[in-house]
C-alpha cells in the first residue's frame, strides 16, 4: 500500500510537471501568435500608407491637370467671348458695308440709266463715265463678295471654338469623376 502511494504521488508529480510543460508551451504560442499579429498590422499599415501616398500623389497630379483644364476652359470662355463679340461687330460692319454697296449700286445702276437715256450728242461723253460706273460696279460687286466671305470664315471660326470649349466640358467633367474616384479609394484606404 505505501508503494501504491508512492507511485501514486509520482503520477501526480508527473502530471504537475506535464501541466506545468503544457501551459509554459501554451504561454509561448501565444506569444508568438501576438508578435505575428503584430508584424503582419505594421506590414499592413506600411502598405496602406504606401498605397495611400501613391493615391495622394495621383490626386494631386489630377487635381493639378484639373486646375490646368478649367484655365484652358476659363480662357476658351473669354475667347469665346471676344470671337463672339468680334463676330458680331464684324456681321453689323458688314450688314452696314453691304447697304452702303447696294446704296452705291443703285446709284451707279440709276445714273447709268440716266446716261443711256441721253442723247446721241452726249453719248461719247458719258462712254468713259458709264464704264468707270460699270468698273466701280464691278469692284463694289467683288467687295461685296469678298465681305461676304469674310463673314462666313468668322462664323466657320466662331463653330470651331465652341465645339472646343464643349470638348473641354467633357474633358473636365470626366476629370471631376475620376478625382471623385481617387478621393472615395483614399477615404476607403485611410480608413
Amino acid at each position: 500500500m505505501e508503494e501504491d502511494r508512492k507511485v501514486a504521488a509520482s503520477l501526480e508529480e508527473e502530471m504537475e510537471r506535464q501541466k506545468a510543460d503544457h501551459d509554459a508551451a501554451l504561454r509561448k504560442e501565444e506569444a508568438r501568435r501576438m508578435a505575428a499579429c503584430d508584424e503582419v498590422r505594421k506590414e499592413t499599415i506600411r502598405d496602406a500608407e504606401v498605397q495611400f501616398a501613391k493615391a495622394n500623389d495621383e490626386y494631386k497630379r489630377i487635381k493639378s491637370k484639373y486646375s490646368v483644364s478649367m484655365k484652358s476652359v476659363r480662357q476658351l470662355e473669354s475667347d469665346l467671348k471676344e470671337a463672339k463679340s468680334r463676330s458680331d461687330s464684324l456681321a453689323q460692319e458688314q450688314k452696314l458695308k453691304e447697304k452702303k454697296m447696294l446704296a452705291e449700286v443703285a446709284q451707279l445702276e440709276a445714273k447709268f440709266a440716266t446716261a443711256e437715256a441721253n442723247t446721241a450728242s452726249v453719248s461719247k461723253k458719258y462712254t468713259m463715265e458709264i464704264a468707270e460706273m460699270k468698273e466701280r460696279e464691278r469692284k463694289l460687286t467683288i467687295n461685296l463678295e469678298d465681305a461676304a466671305r469674310d463673314r462666313e470664315a468668322a462664323n466657320t471660326s466662331l463653330s470651331t471654338i465652341i465645339a472646343e470649349k464643349e470638348r473641354l466640358k467633357k474633358d473636365n467633367k470626366d476629370l471631376n469623376e475620376m478625382c471623385e474616384q481617387l478621393l472615395a479609394m483614399a477615404e476607403q484606404g485611410t480608413k
